[in-house]
């Protein structure tokens, strides 16, 4: 008799409640008997497939000795890079940590020290990245047929992912990076400042600049001298002896070693911002630092604006000394470009001069009575945050990123780059100086991934500023409403003769130059390049005491595009005074339903 039919002869002697109890009883036994013996043949089948699977491997190896056990049989050597397996599901972190170490992904040092269109030491890093963990069979196969994606080359992989060919990416990089935004210092300066109509005297003038070229401001985690390449030098006397044929950054330092050994120590009189000069010291560069390259650039646009009004707005340039006025925010790139400037722009300073420089806290050059403002402060962040949703929702700018990621870090993680900007910038930054672009686990960033990832920010950009009562329009008022208040102000007892004509030169960063540009209405780079400007200027005509306003963007008069001049302009297609007072001090708070700043700022602006 089967234990079964015992177990149900057994349950018979019990009735009611204690029978149904004992009927629950068998029934449980026999499912998880049926259960275990499901477990039991799946068990036995995986065993069988594994050990088929190793068979294939053995056999796959002896047939392609020289490939590693963890590389991609398929893999090839593109330009520089071996095609491995990526592990796709790493930790921030442990990533890194698996990446810091020699078996990681080989010396990417050594590796940028190569010519950047061979990357033959690269071979080492594929080995290196294939002693790695063995990931799952789906993840393979994805990783696999991605990477034959990618074509046949490693400059050639961005152009079908990226949308771009190595011919397009180098010539966009040339023309948006190296001569647009870089502003290289042996560019020729042009510009239409200080040229105007015969009959008509100049009384102010307003510049709005960028800083010069810095270093990088941050860096790849973990990805060894990304950004601070041993080549950077920031001492001005070494560097003075290899950059280009101008003299004006020996004759400055010939001139500040001079009066420093004149002073034998004592600095009383100086700014405390320039009691010491990267002159003779230490050549290493700090993050964010102005370079050399960012000295010369502000002392020959000093020189240049030298040239536009020092027979226009004084009779004799030396008198420029006498209206002029020069303001920096506190950073030290900052502080140093307006002293370049004004080496250039002046021609005869010494350290004494330093103390001219007005420092503000802030980078809007708001007078201190329209700093503090919570609507502004809501703006800025609401525009950051529509700034990312966009970039992210962007599909072929998050391809471009992902493959930035996954070279450095051999993972399509983004969240393991610095930000979205800040990529940007650092890419650029070592353009300019015509640096190596970094390298990681997966091999160097290319010229194709750079220019699709900086050509959907910029084109991000100058889109978003082109909204009419957009995200960039609205900051853009609020944010240059002080500005525009104090140097409307100065501009109207300019007019009245209440004062003297004035020089205001202002050292600010692209932060300062974006938003003031979207508050005019004008189009412009996406980015604002290194020491760019932005220049208002006040013409009077002596006959009839009639006063127009200039603006000019990068050295081109962009009057007739300004949001409070396009339909005020008179006769002559000139744009009045009137007009700019008229926006200061009612149009652009009207915009916020608004009668003044202080209203506008103690209000919710929309943020949408």
């Amino acid at each position: 008799m089967s234990s079964v039919q015992t177990q149900q002869k057994q349950a018979q002697r019990y009735s009611g409640p204690t029978a149904a109890i004992m009927r629950v009883l068998l029934r449980k036994r026999i499912i998880c008997s049926l259960l275990l013996l499901c477990c039991l043949g799946v068990l036995a089948w995986l065993t069988y497939e594994q050990g088929r699977a190793d068979r294939d491997s053995a056999e796959t190896r002896q047939r392609l000795p020289n490939v590693p056990p963890e590389v991609n049989p398929r893999g090839q050597h593109h330009s520089g890079e071996v095609v491995v397996k990526q592990e796709e599901s790493w930790e921030p972190q442990d990533g890194l940590r698996q990446r810091q170490g020699p078996q990681a992904g080989g010396d990417p040092v050594a590796t940028r020290k190569k010519d950047s269109q061979d990357h033959k030491e690269h071979d080492r890093q594929g080995n290196g990245e294939g002693k790695k963990k063995k990931k799952k069979p789906v993840k393979k196969k994805k990783g696999e047929e991605r990477r034959r994606k990618m074509g046949k080359a490693g400059e050639e992989r961005g152009a079908g992912d990226l949308g771009m060919t190595q011919q397009e990416a180098e010539r966009w990089i040339q023309e948006k990076i190296k001569q647009e935004y870089c502003n290289p210092p042996d560019k020729r300066i042009s510009g239409e400042e200080g040229k105007f109509k015969p009959g008509y005297e100049l009384k102010a003038v307003y510049v709005v600049a960028r800083h010069g070229d810095r270093t990088p401001m941050t860096e790849f985690v973990n990805i060894p001298n990304s950004t601070w390449h041993p080549q950077w030098n920031c001492d001005l006397r070494e560097m003075s002896n290899t950059m280009w044929k101008s003299t004006m950054l020996r004759d400055f330092i010939q001139v500040m070693e001079e009066e420093l050994e004149s002073r034998r120590g004592n600095m009383a009189g100086v700014s405390p911002n320039f009691r010491t000069l990267p002159i003779g010291r230490s050549g290493r560069c700090s993050k964010s630092q102005l370079t050399p390259v960012g000295w010369l650039q502000h002392m020959r646009l000093g020189k240049f604006l030298r040239g536009a009004y020092g027979r226009t707005l004084v009779s004799q340039v030396e008198l420029l000394t006498n209206v002029s006025t020069f303001r920096s925010t506190v950073n030290s790139r900052t502080q140093q470009s307006a002293l370049a400037f004004m080496f250039g722009f002046l021609k005869t300073i010494g350290l004494r001069d330093t103390a001219r420089i007005k420092s503000v806290p802030n980078v809007n050059f708001c007078p201190l009575d329209m700093c503090a403002c919570p609507a502004l402060e809501r703006l800025v962040k609401a525009k950051e945050a529509q700034h990312s949703k966009t970039m992210r929702g962007n599909a072929g700018f998050m391809r471009a990123m992902q493959s930035i990621a996954e070279t450095l870090y051999g993972s399509s993680k983004t969240a393991l780059l610095p930000g979205i900007n800040a990529v940007a910038e650092i890419l650029a930054t070592l353009v300019c100086h015509e640096k190596p672009y970094p390298c990681g686990s997966g091999g160097c960033v290319t010229s194709i991934q750079h220019a699709a990832y900086a050509k959907h920010i910029d084109e991000v950009l100058v889109a978003q500023s082109q909204v009419v009562d957009g995200m960039y329009e609205k900051l853009g008022r609020m944010f240059s409403e002080p500005f525009l208040t104090e140097m409307t102000k100065a501009m109207y007892r300019v007019s009245r003769g209440q004062s003297k004509p004035l020089f205001v030169f202002n050292s600010g960063h692209d932060i300062t130059i974006r938003p003031l540009m979207d508050a005019l209405g004008l189009a412009g780079p996406g980015w604002p390049s290194y020491a760019g400007r932005v220049v208002f200027e006040m013409w009077e005509q002596p006959s009839f005491k009639e006063h127009v306003v200039r603006v000019l963007a990068y050295g081109h008069d962009q009057t007739e595009r300004v949001r409070f001049c396009r339909d005020k302009l008179d006769e002559d297609g000139l744009c009045p005074l009137d007009a700019l007072l008229k926006f200061v001090e009612t149009e652009n708070m009207e915009h916020f339903y608004a009668s003044s700043f202080q209203e506008a700022c103690r209000q919710h602006p929309s943020t949408k």
